[in-house]
């Protein structure tokens, strides 16, 4: 998709999609659109309604113990870090996702996109101490500091920089 139209084709799909599957005995399935939906209102720039998007599938994912769709929603979150200017805590998130084997190919690729493009940001420094945080958190520990503060452009430092 390149232009902001074509996200709001998808973006009115998605709900659709969404709003006739509520019944849907294939819960993976809704899943699959929460994910889909997510990352199409990042595209559109819609914050508010991307954290509450992530934080229902991270809450849900980590309910129901799957794990990869909790990874994937962790991603997610770590692009709304970074766009307010927590780019290290994003760092250390998505070397998290990065280094763990429950981690599904489309959360790979978007956490290292993502990482590539925060390391330009941040110094040799500030990333490798990032990185070397995000290889001792644990999923359990951050989804939890995640889901804790509602608004994860105002999460407390110390939850998430503690959530080892």
């Amino acid at each position: 998709m390149s232009g902001k139209g074509d996200y709001e084709t998808a973006r009115y799909y998605l709900e659709k999609s969404l709003a006739s599957g509520q019944a849907d005995p294939w819960p993976k399935r809704r899943m699959a659109v929460f994910s889909n939906r997510g990352f199409v209102y990042l595209a559109l720039q819609q914050e508010d309604t991307v954290r509450q998007i992530f934080n229902e599938w991270l809450s849900t994912a980590m309910q129901r113990t799957a794990k990869p769709i909790a990874l994937l929603a962790v991603v997610g979150l770590s692009t709304l870090l970074s766009r307010s200017g927590q780019e290290e805590r994003a760092v250390a998130l998505l070397t998290m996702v990065l280094e763990h084997p429950f981690s599904n190919q489309e959360a790979l690729d978007r956490a290292q996109k993502l990482l590539t493009q925060l390391e330009s940001n941040l110094s040799n420094e500030l990333f490798a101490t990032a990185r070397a945080s995000g290889c001792e958190k644990k999923l359990k520990r951050v989804a939890a500091a995640l889901l804790a503060h509602d608004d994860t452009s105002h999460a407390s430092r110390s939850s998430i920089d503690s959530a080892a």
